[in-house]
């Protein structure tokens, strides 16, 4: 029991953002993201495609992943960091494995540029394991477990029905290298309220590895017979949801359901969880004196006269009360129309 109060431990205090709620989000300058994720393996894709199979009577795999993570940004460029813990169970109908253990942290940076209709964000990531899987050995696998770096971006667009589409490749040492994608839209009648957000996700392989019959017997040894993780060259298409709920100024809650329904040589998987983020946002600076139009500075030289918007001179009243110079207005009329009779 005390590993599982770990995971409430640090789902409580971790950090986390991969797709959840906050892809319609880069206005924030610190982002803190703490997400919980309950996934289930109860088949593989074939090799060739075409369907799946399930596990063996007896097998199981399933595992819990809580992922923290946070970004900080200074104007448009965003710097990031984070980590992620699993605690797996395996069963091969003889013997129950668990094994609870940080599979990684990473660092990154991404880049905002700003236009009128879209947003595009360049980012690039660098994964180093902190558990490794051996083949040989009799540990549940927790995740890949191996160095990896990530080179994307997303296009958001900012229309009323926006779409947030992500592209990334990802290098992994020893392993197939991948590509993998999301696109997302999302309903929200107004800003902070709450919403519905839908889409795909996947991946598929870009450069393979050669079978390995050790890693296939690895699968059913201590994995269940899933291929979750350390897949061979595997393909993958999913269907995402979420509904998420605003806090306050800034914070959001949000719960994520994503379901595989296609694939090749990869598990066959549900995933359920939920996510808090905590993020200061613009109005929260702006009442504290910040200026969020000082976020997107852009260079603007053109022809205009640099005087044109200069602040206008100041003429200084006359001391006179009204009466005093409504009184010597009449005056200098009336001496305007004797003079007028003269001639």
């Amino acid at each position: 029991m005390k590993k599982w109060h770990l995971i409430f431990i640090l789902s409580i205090l971790g950090f986390y953002s991969s797709s959840w709620a906050s892809q319609f989000n880069y206005e924030s300058q610190w982002e803190l993201e703490t997400s919980g994720l309950f996934e289930k393996v109860t088949a593989n894709f074939n090799a060739g495609g075409g369907g799946f199979s399930k596990l063996p009577e007896g097998y199981l795999y399933q595992s819990i992943q809580v992922n923290p993570h946070f970004r900080w940004a200074i104007q448009n460029t965003g710097f990031l960091g984070g980590a992620l813990y699993g605690y797996s169970i395996s069963e091969d109908g003889e013997i129950r494995r668990t094994n609870g253990a940080f599979d990684h942290y990473y660092l990154g940076l991404d880049y905002r540029i700003k236009k009128n209709e879209y947003s595009l964000i360049p980012r690039f990531k660098f994964y180093s394991p902190l558990f490794e899987n051996d083949i040989n050995g009799d540990k549940v696998s927790v995740g890949d477990g191996v160095t990896k770096w990530e080179l994307g971006g997303a296009l958001r667009t900012h229309w009323i029905l926006p779409l947030y589409l992500d592209i990334s490749y990802v290098h992994q040492s020893f392993l197939a290298q991948l590509l993998k994608f999301e696109m997302l839209s999302r309903i929200q009648t107004k800003k902070n309220s709450w919403y519905l957000q839908g889409g795909v996700g996947g991946k598929v392989t870009l450069i393979g590895e050669t079978d390995s019959l050790s890693r296939q017997l690895w699968y059913c040894r201590v994995n269940g017979c899933s291929q979750k993780n350390m897949s061979l060259n595997p393909q993958m298409l999913e269907l995402i949801f979420q509904v998420g709920l605003p806090i306050g100024q800034s914070s959001t809650f949000a719960l994520e359901a994503r379901q595989t329904i296609n694939g090749q040589r990869d598990a066959y998987l549900t995933q359920v969880g939920a996510v808090l983020i905590l993020r200061a946002d613009e109005k929260i600076r702006e009442k504290r004196g910040y200026n969020p139009s000082d976020v997107f500075i852009e260079d603007t030289q053109t022809e205009v006269d640099p005087h044109l918007f200069s602040r206008p001179k100041v003429i200084n009243p006359s001391k006179e009360k009204p009466q005093q110079q409504l009184d010597k207005l009449e005056m200098q009329l009336e001496l305007k129309r004797k003079n007028n009779r003269k001639r």
